[in-house]
């Protein structure tokens, strides 16, 4: 920035300064900031705050040895001191001191009796090592009710007292491989969420849920053998679990309120009455069969989430027109079954591909995202950010002129010869290790440079935070 007398942001306070930077989500776009002039970057402590939300606080005093793909040294107190600060962490309780899941919590507790427990005041979600061998007792509950914790995750074990504390009020999720006979009357009286994360099925009676409910995971026989009345009218988002036996046999059971509905299929045949016409978000999963032109009255409807889908019959053929956001992930991609809205989507996911990929052949979207192998040989303009994350041949030239970013497969990106030519107008990559494998992040700074970060735990290998476009191809042969 030159003239920086009559340059506004440079005048800005630092408090401004932060609550402006707070509206960015990733550090990388933090870091870019502060390197616009020497000034910003200088006073990078006085209102940058990091986002730490996915490593764990206990990294604060270990940055190099347990995050080494922090190559930005002169940022890493940054971290250190966001680590320090983070008031939103998570808690496993284990009796190892090294269970499997170890990298995914902020503390971990080995004790052999609730009675040795003690919750950080900074921990606000809570979750049990799969063989800790205890129950939840009164211990646990007197524990539970003098913490900050408002979230916790249920497995299997007993709840050996009446009533959760009031403080769990966010989350109360079951990961749980066994079908449980949860007591309602034990619920939080504020509980917002109640909800799976595995295989497990609640089965209980609508009729004493919390009235402050938002979001809930339900067996269909439970919903089947109640009526939706009873269901709480603060209900936003339904997630409906079928067995192998459950018939659809009226379309009556979803609350015409629910926006956000999620579909947990079992070759069941779903028809047009099935899904309120108010839904905004609808997600279906497993094996299904599916009336013809299912989605095109669902005027409402703005993602369409078919990305878990493992097995469908039926022609969705047309799709409703404020359709925004798609994922076809579960279903092989034909642009002869689907009608797609004229408007341009903000977000579209193909799965199987069998030819090669042309623009007449795909809508107008904004991100598109191919999850399965295939050639390119051109893209509808207005794509802005592009992942191929399999394994692609294409040309550089052929990519549209509106891409910003672009997510690659080191793969690909040998496949198609390296970096030479890549578009200026590309100003992101995000560069794969491999399929759902390590990923490396790559900022431009100019015609010929990148700012290199990581997101996994790796060794750069001396490669420095700073790449030149034309090393690129080397620097992804070195990726191990």
């Amino acid at each position: 920035m030159n003239d920086k007398d009559n340059n506004y942001v440079l005048k800005l306070s630092h408090v401004i300064l932060s609550k402006i930077i707070g509206f960015l989500n990733k550090n990388i776009d933090k870091i870019c900031f502060s390197l616009v002039c020497k000034q910003l970057y200088q006073q990078r402590d006085k209102y940058i705050f990091l986002n730490c939300d996915n490593i764990p606080q206990r990294y604060s005093n270990s940055i190099d040895n347990e995050y080494p793909r922090f190559q930005l040294n002169s940022y890493k107190n940054l971290l250190k001191r966001a680590l320090e600060l983070k008031s939103n962490c998570s808690l496993l309780i284990t009796y190892t001191d090294q269970p499997d899941e170890k990298n995914n919590y902020d503390y971990i507790i080995v004790i052999s009796d609730f009675k040795e427990l003690e919750i950080p005041s900074t921990v606000k979600k809570l979750e049990f090592h799969y063989l800790f061998p205890h129950d939840l007792d009164s211990k646990f509950k007197s524990k539970l009710e003098r913490s900050n914790v408002n979230q916790i995750t249920l497995d299997s074990r007993r709840i050996l007292f009446d009533r959760f504390p009031s403080n769990i009020k966010d989350s109360l999720l079951v990961d749980s491989n066994q079908t449980l006979q949860l007591e309602i009357q034990s619920l939080p009286p504020n509980l917002q969420e109640l909800r799976c994360v595995s295989t497990f099925i609640l089965h209980c009676t609508l009729r004493s849920l919390p009235s402050t409910l938002r979001k809930l995971s339900i067996s269909f026989q439970s919903l089947k053998s109640s009526i939706r009345e009873n269901l709480p009218a603060s209900l936003t988002e339904l997630s409906v679990v079928f067995s192998n036996d459950d018939v659809i046999d009226c379309n009556n059971y979803i609350p015409l309120h629910i926006s956000k509905l999620i579909l947990i299929t079992s070759k069941q045949h779903l028809t047009k009455g099935f899904i309120p016409s108010g839904v905004r978000k609808l997600e279906i999963s497993r094996s299904v069969s599916l009336e013809i032109d299912i989605f095109s009255e669902l005027n409402r409807l703005e993602t369409l989430d078919l990305s878990r889908i493992s097995s469908y019959e039926g022609r969705i053929g047309r799709l409703p027109s404020n359709l925004k956001r798609m994922a076809l992930l579960g279903c092989k991609y034909d642009p002869d079954i689907f009608i797609f809205p004229e408007n341009r989507l903000d977000y579209l996911q193909i799965g199987d591909f069998s030819k090669t990929i042309r623009s007449d052949m795909l809508p107008l979207c904004k991100e598109l995202v191919c999850s399965f192998g295939c050639d390119i040989e051109s893209l509808p303009d207005g794509v802005e950010t592009l992942a191929l994350l399999s394994y692609h041949l294409f040309q550089w030239k052929d990519l549209p002129s509106s891409l910003r970013t672009l997510t690659i497969t080191k793969k690909t990106l040998q496949m198609i010869g390296g970096a030479e030519g890549i578009p200026s107008n590309i100003t992101n990559i995000r560069l794969l290790q491999s399929v759902n494998r390590n990923k490396y992040f790559l900022r431009r700074l100019n015609d010929q440079q990148f700012l290199l970060c990581g997101s996994a735990k790796y060794q750069t290998n001396g490669s420095g935070a700073i790449i030149n476009q034309s090393d690129l191809l080397d620097f992804s042969l070195k990726i191990k």
